[in-house]
């Protein structure tokens, strides 16, 4: 049982932060890792789900989640995985890469991570996301509505079902395929 005693939340978009105030959420901050102010906290855990793919130095800013953990801090991290699923929703949605199990192991342990868990997942619905994938291949990414399509709400219930599913499973195991990827490292002590 994890017991937080404080958690900090950053992010570049002034709309993001003003969210997190209506929540309650007290210590925010606006702005990259570049301007946080580090030495007011001791870090244990930082997350970045979704949000690696976006910066264009992946390696950097991998980096500084590194040396902004104290030793024996966790790094969890989610990712979009397989670059042959490259379609316009990844330019719309500004990604710069997707990665694969090696290029995201490899990324993160450049940096000193110790891995405690990497694996695929979003795996039940895999066949899926690739066949919309593949199909939106040759998509002109300014047509949004073609690619961001709404999802009814019993289709997104049993998806959500599925999802959670999985995510029990994955505490146990891991999968071999994937639209994401998921990863558990440690900076060492």
């Amino acid at each position: 049982r994890v017991l937080f005693r404080s958690a900090i939340g950053t992010d570049t978009s002034a709309l993001a932060i003003e969210y997190c105030t209506k929540r309650g959420l007290e210590h925010l901050h606006l702005g990259t890792l570049d301007d946080f102010p580090a030495q007011k906290w001791t870090v244990d855990a930082v997350t970045m789900l979704d949000v690696i793919e976006h910066i264009e130095d992946d390696h950097a800013v991998v980096r500084q989640v590194y040396d902004l953990l104290r030793p024996g801090g966790f790094f969890i991290a989610t990712v979009p995985a397989n670059p042959w699923m490259w379609s316009a929703h990844d330019v719309i949605h500004m990604h710069y890469r997707r990665y694969t199990k090696s290029s995201f192991t490899n990324l993160l342990t450049s940096a000193g991570f110790v891995p405690q868990k990497i694996s695929y997942f979003n795996s039940f619905l895999f066949p899926l996301a690739a066949l919309k994938r593949l199909t939106q291949k040759n998509l002109n990414p300014e047509d949004i509505h073609a690619v961001v399509d709404p999802v009814p709400a019993l289709v997104n219930s049993l998806f959500h079902n599925v999802f959670a599913a999985e995510a029990r499973l994955l505490s146990s195991m891991s999968f071999p395929f994937g639209v994401s990827l998921v990863a558990i490292v440690r900076k060492p002590l």
